[in-house]
C-alpha cells in the first residue's frame, strides 16, 4: 500500500508573541483582554488519539505551526513531523496570519507523500477509518457535484468565486462533463445531491457555476498542487502574499476541484463518513454523535457561545467516553 500522510495546521491563539506579531501586521489598536477571542477548547489531544486508535495506517502526520507547540505533545514521536511555517512557505510570504498560504504551499513540505489528507484542527476521527475511505487505489475519494456560491457566507463565497474562475479558465465544462459524467452524477451521492447537480447541469454548457464543498477532510495528490502552481503561479503568489485573508484569495478548494475536473475522484457518500456540528449544536446532539460514533468523522466548528466552560466540559466528557486513553503522541 502506498503511504498516506496527514497534514494538519494548528495555531495557538493564546500565544502572546503570536498575538503581538499579529497586532503589528494588522495595525489594530488593541486586541483587548477578552480571552474568549483566544480561548482554547483543548481538544487537539483527542485528534491525535483518534488517529492512533482509528487510523493506525497513517504513515506520517505533518503538524504545521508558526513555532508554538502544545506542552503535552511528544515531538519525538516517529510518525510526527513538526513543520514550522518557515520550513516550507517561501520567506517572501512570511509571516502569515492567513490559512491560505499555509494551504496553498502544502506540496512544499519536506517528505510529504504523494497521497495526503488535509485536516483542519476541528475535524476529529471518532471511529475506524481505512485508507479506502480516502483513496481508492491512487484516486482521491470525494462527493463531487455542482452547487451555487450564494449558499455560503459572502466572504468565503468570494474566495470560492476566485477558485471557480481558475477552474473555468483551465477546463471546458462541457468536455469535463462528457468525459467524467459518472463522477458528478452518481448513485452514491444520494437523491438530494444528484437533484441539485441535475438542476445546475443546463448552466454547465459554457462554464461551471459552482461546486459542492463540505467542511471536512479532503484527500489530495501532491502532484495536483505542482500542476496548479505551474498553470496559475501569478494568482497563487498574490494569495500567498496577503498577510490576512482577503476575498480575492484562492484557497485549497481550487486543488480539489482541479482533481475533479481531471476525473481524479472516486465517488463516495460523504453523509456516511462525516457529520458537521458547531459548538452551538445542542449538547445532547453532540454527545450522542460522538458517543454512538454515528459517523467516523466529525467537525465541531468554533463560534461564540455564552457558557464556554460548561460546553468545554461537555465536549471533553463525550470524547473521553471513546478516546479516554492517552495516546503515544502525548508526553
Amino acid at each position: 500500500m502506498d503511504s498516506i500522510d496527514i497534514v494538519i495546521p494548528w495555531v495557538d491563539g493564546g500565544d502572546l508573541e503570536w498575538r503581538k506579531n499579529k497586532k503589528i501586521y494588522s495595525g489594530e489598536e488593541d486586541y483587548g483582554d477578552n480571552e474568549e477571542r483566544f480561548r482554547d477548547w483543548d481538544l487537539l489531544k483527542y485528534w491525535f488519539r483518534g488517529v492512533e486508535k482509528f487510523a493506525p495506517w497513517v504513515n506520517r502526520i505533518h503538524f504545521i505551526t508558526c513555532g508554538h507547540l502544545p506542552v503535552w505533545l511528544n515531538v519525538n514521536h516517529p510518525k510526527l513531523h513538526v513543520v514550522n511555517h518557515r520550513d516550507y512557505i517561501p520567506a517572501e510570504y512570511l509571516p502569515t496570519f492567513s490559512s491560505h498560504p499555509i494551504e496553498l504551499n502544502m506540496h512544499r513540505i519536506e517528505g510529504l507523500s504523494e497521497k495526503f489528507i488535509y485536516f483542519n484542527d476541528d475535524f476529529y476521527i471518532i471511529d475506524k477509518v481505512s485508507p479506502d475511505d480516502f483513496f481508492l487505489e491512487n484516486t482521491p475519494r470525494g462527493t463531487a457535484g455542482f452547487s451555487i456560491p450564494c449558499q455560503v457566507s459572502p466572504e468565503f463565497g468570494s474566495t470560492l468565486l476566485r477558485d471557480y474562475e481558475v477552474i473555468n479558465r483551465n477546463f471546458k465544462s462541457r468536455e469535463v462533463i462528457r468525459r467524467h459524467f459518472s463522477k458528478f452524477l452518481n448513485f452514491r451521492y444520494g437523491l438530494k445531491r444528484n437533484i441539485q447537480t441535475l438542476l445546475l447541469l443546463p448552466y454547465c454548457t459554457q462554464f461551471f457555476p459552482g461546486f459542492y464543498n463540505s467542511h471536512g477532510p479532503n484527500a489530495f495528490l501532491k502532484s495536483t498542487f505542482h500542476e496548479v502552481w505551474d498553470k496559475e503561479e501569478d494568482l497563487l503568489r498574490v494569495s500567498c502574499s496577503n498577510k490576512f485573508r482577503t476575498p480575492c484569495d484562492l484557497n485549497q478548494y481550487v486543488f480539489l476541484w482541479w482533481q475533479w475536473c481531471k476525473g481524479m475522484v472516486a465517488p463516495q457518500d460523504i453523509r456516511k463518513m462525516f457529520t458537521y456540528l458547531t459548538v452551538l449544536t445542542p449538547d445532547e446532539v453532540i454527545v450522542n454523535t460522538i458517543c454512538t460514533q454515528s459517523t467516523p468523522l466529525i467537525a465541531i466548528n468554533d463560534t461564540w457561545c455564552e457558557d464556554f466552560e460548561k460546553k468545554k466540559a461537555t465536549l471533553h466528557s463525550a470524547f473521553d467516553a471513546i478516546l479516554g486513553e492517552k495516546s503515544s503522541f502525548e508526553l
